[in-house]
């Protein structure tokens, strides 16, 4: 499926679409802004909180981090499953507001960034996040600035961080569909890392 949102005199509307035949399936009038959606679900960020309904249910608050102007990210990882970004964090959640994993403290001197993406199944997260390095001196032309950059990679089961990945400017990175490979663009170089796997 696909589904388009335009806003038009102060209000949204969310049409969802046949991925192979583009054609309508549904759709939502005076919609509210919708920042994600599954088969099933969408989702949106207001003022209290993080907000997830059915296609014909009502809206239910599942989390408090609210809509601020702090960069921040609400995105389905699978059907029911969602990573949100913001307030400081990342968390892994289900549309029943049961939190499967919330990033711990960060090393010493990292900050989150924007985006952050999790396998399909919900056991691998990775977390873009720079670490700011030197002094602002500006009489100097000299300013702190992050290098290297890393996406943090945490085993949600141990609630563990597995690895830290260097990239060193814009990014753009993806799990595989199985879940073994996390693939990133930096710099114009892509790079293909073999992620742990279960024990069996």
């Amino acid at each position: 499926m696909v589904f388009l949102q335009h806003h038009r005199n102060g209000n949204f509307d969310l049409h969802m679409l046949s991925a192979t035949t583009l054609r309508e399936i549904r759709s939502w009038d005076k919609s509210d802004d919708i920042q994600s959606a599954s088969e099933k679900y969408l989702a949106t960020r207001r003022e209290d909180g993080l907000y997830v309904r059915g296609f014909d249910t009502p809206w239910r608050r599942i989390a408090d981090c609210p809509n601020t102007r702090q960069a921040g990210q609400v995105r389905f990882v699978n059907e029911d499953s969602l990573i949100v970004t913001g307030c400081g964090r990342v968390q892994l959640l289900r549309v029943d507001g049961q939190i499967l994993f919330t990033t711990p403290k960060l090393p010493k001197g990292h900050h989150l960034l924007r985006a952050a993406s999790a396998t399909t199944d919900g056991r691998l997260v990775a977390v873009p996040a720079d670490k700011m390095s030197g002094v602002t001196i500006e009489t100097l032309d000299m300013y702190r600035r992050p290098v290297p950059w890393r996406i943090l990679l945490y085993d949600t089961k141990s609630n563990s961080l597995v690895s830290a990945l260097k990239f060193d400017w814009q990014y753009a990175c993806a799990f595989s569909p199985n879940s073994s490979t996390l693939v990133l663009l930096s710099g114009g170089i892509v790079e293909l890392f073999r992620l742990p796997q279960p024990s069996r």
